[in-house]
Order: C-alpha cells, then sequence, then structure tokens
C-alpha cells in the first residue's frame, strides 16, 4: 500500500506581512460625478471612468417601505415590475437581456426603490425601452402576484427556522416599534393580503419624475446622456408623491 504523505501547514515569518500604512486623500482620488439635469428635471449623476466598454445604469425611486400604504406593497411592486409591461411579457423581458449579455433588477428597501441595468455600452438604447416600460407600464399580472406570494410565504417559513433571522426581526421591532415601516415584520398573512391593486396604487402614487435619481457609471459618452433622456426620463410621469406619515 502506498504511504500517503502528511500535509504540512506552511505559516509565513511575521515580518513578510505586507506593510499597514494609512491611507491619504491623496492615495484615494474618486472620480468627481457630473450633474445633468434630464426631462422632468429629474438629476443624473455620470461618473465616467474604467477602461470596459460596460455601463451601470442606477434608477432609484423614493418608493419604499417608508412610502408605502400597505404593508409589504413596496417590495412586491419593485419585485414585479420587469415580470410584465404592457409591450413586454416577463419572459420576453429576460429573453432580451439575456440575449444582450445584459443584467437587469429591481428592488426595494426602507426608502426607495431601485432598477440596475448592466450592459454593454452599444446595447444601452436597446435596453432603455425596457427600463421605460418597466417605469410607466408595468402589468403586475395576477399570476406572477400569486407566484411571488408562495415563494415568499415558502422562504419566510425556512427563515424563521434561524437563529440570526429571527433575532433580527426582534431587534429592528424593539428598536423602532412593531407598527414603524422600519419595524414591522413580514408574515405569511400580510403577503396573502396583498392584492394587484394594492400594487398599481402604489406604483400610481410613487413612480413619478419629482422622485426620481439617476446615476450612470462606466465608460461614458454624451450619447448615453441623450438616450437616457429620450426614452426615460422624457416619459415619466411628472410630479412628486405625498410625504411619509
Amino acid at each position: 500500500m502506498r504511504r500517503e504523505r502528511k500535509k504540512r501547514l506552511i505559516f509565513a515569518p511575521m515580518n513578510s506581512r505586507p506593510p499597514i500604512h494609512t491611507v491619504t486623500e491623496r492615495e484615494l482620488q474618486l472620480p468627481a460625478p457630473v450633474l445633468h439635469t434630464l426631462s422632468g428635471a429629474i438629476p443624473l449623476y455620470e461618473v465616467s471612468m474604467g477602461t470596459q466598454e460596460a455601463l451601470r445604469l442606477e434608477v432609484i425611486i423614493r418608493a419604499g417601505r417608508s412610502r408605502e400604504r400597505k404593508r409589504l406593497a413596496a417590495r412586491a411592486t419593485a419585485r414585479l415590475l420587469k415580470e410584465g409591461t404592457r409591450r413586454f411579457s416577463g419572459a420576453e423581458i429576460a429573453e432580451q437581456t439575456d440575449f444582450l449579455g445584459a443584467y437587469l433588477s429591481s428592488s426595494a428597501g426602507m426608502d426607495h426603490a431601485r432598477i440596475s441595468l448592466l450592459c454593454l455600452d452599444r446595447h444601452l438604447e436597446k435596453l432603455l425601452p425596457i427600463v421605460a416600460e418597466m417605469l410607466t407600464e408595468p402589468t403586475f399580472p395576477e399570476e406572477e402576484l400569486q407566484a411571488y406570494i408562495r415563494r415568499n410565504c415558502q422562504r419566510l417559513s425556512v427563515d424563521l427556522n434561524q437563529s440570526e433571522v429571527v433575532a433580527y426581526r426582534e431587534i429592528t421591532s424593539l428598536i423602532f416599534g412593531a407598527e414603524h415601516p422600519y419595524g414591522y415584520n413580514s408574515t405569511e398573512a400580510l403577503y396573502r393580503a396583498l392584492h394587484r391593486e394594492d400594487l398599481l396604487e402604489h406604483f400610481r402614487t410613487h413612480y413619478r419624475a419629482g422622485n426620481c435619481v439617476l446615476f450612470l457609471g462606466g465608460k461614458t459618452a454624451p450619447r448615453h446622456i441623450e438616450a437616457i433622456d429620450r426614452l426615460v426620463a422624457a416619459v415619466l410621469p411628472e410630479g412628486n408623491s405625498p410625504q411619509p406619515q
């Protein structure tokens, strides 16, 4: 029989560690963003940097938990934006973004909803109409809403068996209060109480030009700003939503 060799752990000597030193402002130089004002007075912050011909567009909307009237409506609205619009089904949106090698996501947090698009710069104009329809004409298909509710109820039943999740839910509830937008916890009953009209109401109230700010990073060019203005900013409904109570 062959004799197995014992593996020895080799530790680097203490004096071979890389030196630790203070990072100065001169060493850490970040590019300053350029502010553009688009149609509807929507601000767009441009950070031009990098060598790859790629772009990242972030659409930030004040439409998070702190703005919702129906609990969990903010998250559900954001998640279902890309599950169907007037012209594109959810499958068509997924197929088009995959075909162009892009990444498209939508989510919501405590204060803001977000749409993120990562793509090659030459594909930006092909993808912006999809982003525009997500921001103006989502359909929130009933079957997708029910599938969303089932998935989240199943995930919740798993999460509630994890001590760190239970602890986090308890801590946030104690800090902010169980009735506060930051403090209430999702439950199966809250998910099952969601209706399509709740999502439509949240969307119509908050997804407006006055609640929106854009960020564009990567190897940018003036034509990208013009395309975003023409295809996205110009089609958003004007106005602001009510301030949170």
